[in-house]
């Protein structure tokens, strides 16, 4: 890998990273010059399902968003996109009652995030009729 050329790795980095996102998180923990080479990759496609995920990956948003404006301007880019208020695993009910408060603010903050770059949303909500309306409404006012 030593004597593999950096462009040579962002192409590998690129075809590795369309997976639902556990390739690149699996890339940024090799190394610190796999973590900043991979970086621009690494969310390419990505699943995030239930409040906790979200809620982790908004908080890694707000770090990413602060940082690429302050260091570097690459920025990783989203370009499949699967969203789920529920969780595949089993969820508490305390994260069925955060996420009727909380899930609001980190649909949006995902998506506005991605909008720009993205090509393909999955969008599946389970909340009850009236939330998952109001959820599946503001996906409206973002512009892609």
């Amino acid at each position: 890998m030593d004597q593999c050329p950096p462009e040579i790795h962002a192409i590998i980095f690129a075809f590795a990273c369309t997976d639902d996102g556990r390739t690149g998180v699996a890339l940024s923990q090799v190394s610190r010059y796999f973590r900043q080479a991979s970086a621009p990759h690494q969310w390419y496609s990505l699943a995030i399902s239930g409040i906790t995920q979200a809620r982790k990956f908004s908080q890694r948003l707000a770090d990413v968003v602060e940082s690429s404006t302050s260091k570097s301007p690459l920025r990783p880019v989203v370009r499949h996109l699967f969203l789920s208020d529920r969780a595949v695993h089993h969820q508490d009910q305390d994260d069925w009652l955060a996420s009727e408060v909380e899930w609001p603010s980190y649909q949006s903050a995902i998506l506005r995030y991605a909008a720009p770059t993205l090509e393909t949303l999955s969008l599946s909500l389970f909340d009850a009729f009236f939330n998952s309306a109001i959820y599946a409404s503001a996906v409206l006012d973002i512009r892609f």
